[in-house]
């Protein structure tokens, strides 16, 4: 199992990133979805993902802070 977390701030984008996922990825699985970088800082400490899918353009600041 490969864990995971999404930090995107576009709610369409997260869902058609889960259907893909779904999909054709049955090992990975999304421990958290975040739409800010305080969330998605807070994600990554808490849960140690092994993958992190993560936009670069979110509001405020970028998914490179």
């Amino acid at each position: 199992m490969i864990n995971t977390v999404i930090i995107e701030d576009n709610q369409k984008h997260v869902e058609k990133l889960n259907k893909l996922l779904k999909d054709n990825f049955s090992d990975i699985h999304v421990l958290a979805v975040c739409i800010t970088v305080n969330q998605g800082i807070n994600a990554i400490r808490k849960y140690k993902p092994q993958l992190v899918f993560l936009d670069v353009q979110l509001e405020p600041g970028s998914g490179f802070e």
